[in-house]
């Protein structure tokens, strides 16, 4: 949705039950239902009453900007698509139960943008192309987004996107927000020898943006090459020119061996200028991939680093991410940090959720006929602020935040004051009968706290939901 129309539609709303005394209301999301005649259009690779595609690249080819496509579960042909913002919306992306599974599977278009199964380039400037509940992977890159100019920015939630040989998520030039999202990058074969390397789970270049929560980037392996060849790991997510931001999330190096040079792939590879902030839970995790060993005077094994950056780039940890170097048995085991610029131990940020009391029926989304509880955790009785708002963006406020809050300018307050005296504010309420006008709405929650030693105003991880 177009910021102008988003920014046109406040003043519309409509008002919670009580929530306490410290009751708010969520008065601008009218949002995008109410901002422009859109379609929602129905695809199901089984045909029926109802149904408008049965193919989800005509699906895409005829959709307008806006447009949402509701894919059921089945398996698809690869698109790409460039100058559109659409919502896709999938059954979900559980490979251990097909029949609610939307997979897209099948080979990537001839004469196309690139070698991705889904490529998705430049949406229309301050629109947004959303994609959730779907399972992208199997054979060739996984999903390509590209950016340039003014270009609007990509959501993804609830996706798993495996790649049988290259990079399981490229971003490039381009704002892309992630969510619960599962990226496996493709394993090296012997064919590729002397050199066999397995590619990444994610890489961001070209300026981009990445913002991940509760996500996973895992690096693929390298398989053997006999003992004049070089194996190595692919990293969990790579940053070359670019800049990331992740919470709650685990990176893992590839495994590699059998090379007369085995290395294992880092968790986290930062290069070329690049900044990486990491803000986690205790059960977060970066981790180098390991080797195995073989004993011999003339083969070596190293495992790979938990985060490893250059010169020129730094990485920032907040909060208790565990950093565990690669396994090599009798060989080389890897560090928890290579290169300089690397800080760890920093404080805790705040944490805010957004979960319901019943089985999600579409990926991630929750259930509207069941209560929704909201969440932000930081310190006790710290000040706190907690948004809601439908368009994510990165905002940079030197002197105010020493790390961007990712909210629309637009972005509705729902609660300013104290936290309690365990660190929370949190309301409980049930959307279809107190809220419904939230239901099918893409509602993303961020919270920030006051820190009052630094006069700084910290941001926390932004959570993406909606609620049928």
């Amino acid at each position: 949705m177009p910021r102008e129309a988003k920014a046109a539609a406040i003043g519309y709303g409509a008002r919670f039950a009580p929530m306490g005394n410290r009751m708010r209301t969520l008065t601008p999301l009218v949002l995008c239902s109410l901002a422009a005649a859109q379609t929602t259009w129905i695809v199901d690779d089984s045909g029926g009453p109802g149904v408008h595609f049965t193919s989800l690249p005509a699906a895409v080819a005829a959709a307008a900007n806006g447009d949402t496509l509701r894919v059921a579960a089945g398996t698809y042909e690869a698109f790409h698509v460039a100058n559109k913002a659409l919502t896709i919306l999938g059954a979900g992306a559980s490979s251990a139960v097909a029949t609610s599974t939307t997979f897209i599977t099948l080979p990537v278009p001839s004469g196309s943008l690139g070698s991705s199964l889904v490529y998705i380039a430049t949406p229309p400037a301050g629109m947004t192309f959303r994609m959730s509940g779907v399972a992208i992977g199997a054979a060739g890159t996984g999903l390509t987004l590209v950016g340039g100019g003014t270009s609007g920015n990509v959501v993804l939630s609830d996706l798993r996107c495996g790649s049988g040989g290259n990079v399981g998520l490229r971003v490039d030039a381009i704002e892309v927000h992630a969510s619960r999202c599962n990226f496996s990058g493709g394993s090296g074969q012997v064919p590729q020898f002397p050199m066999v390397f397995g590619l990444p789970g994610g890489s961001v270049s070209g300026n981009g943006r990445l913002v991940a929560d509760a996500c996973t980037f895992r690096g693929g392996s390298a398989g053997g090459t006999g003992q004049l060849g070089i194996a190595g790991g692919g990293d969990g997510l790579v940053v070359d020119g670019a800049r990331a931001w992740l919470w709650r999330s685990l990176l893992e190096g590839g495994f590699a061996s059998s090379g007369y040079n085995t290395f294992g792939g880092a968790g986290l590879r930062v290069s070329t200028g690049s900044r990486v902030q990491v803000f986690g839970a205790a059960v977060d995790l970066l981790a180098g991939g390991s080797t195995p060993f073989q004993p011999s005077t003339i083969w070596t094994y190293y495992g790979g680093a938990a985060v490893l950056t250059d010169a020129s780039s730094s990485v920032v940890v907040s909060g208790p991410v565990t950093l565990v170097g690669g396994s090599s048995p009798g060989g080389n085991p890897g560090p928890l940090t290579s290169g300089p610029n690397i800080v760890l131990g920093q404080p805790a940020r705040p944490v805010t959720t957004m979960v319901g009391t019943a089985a999600a029926t579409n990926g991630g989304d929750l259930v509207g006929s069941q209560p929704v509880t909201i969440s932000l955790r930081g310190s006790p009785n710290q000040l706190a602020l907690l948004f809601v708002h439908t368009i994510p963006s990165v905002l940079d406020l030197p002197g105010i935040s020493d790390e961007p809050l990712l909210v629309d300018p637009t972005a509705f307050v729902v609660f300013a004051g104290a936290l309690d005296g365990n660190g929370v504010y949190s309301f409980t309420f049930t959307p279809a009968t107190q809220a419904p006008i939230l239901l099918d709405v893409p509602l993303h929650l961020q919270g920030c706290v006051f820190d009052a030693a630094s006069g700084l105003w910290f941001g926390s991880n932004a959570e993406i939901r909606r609620i049928r």
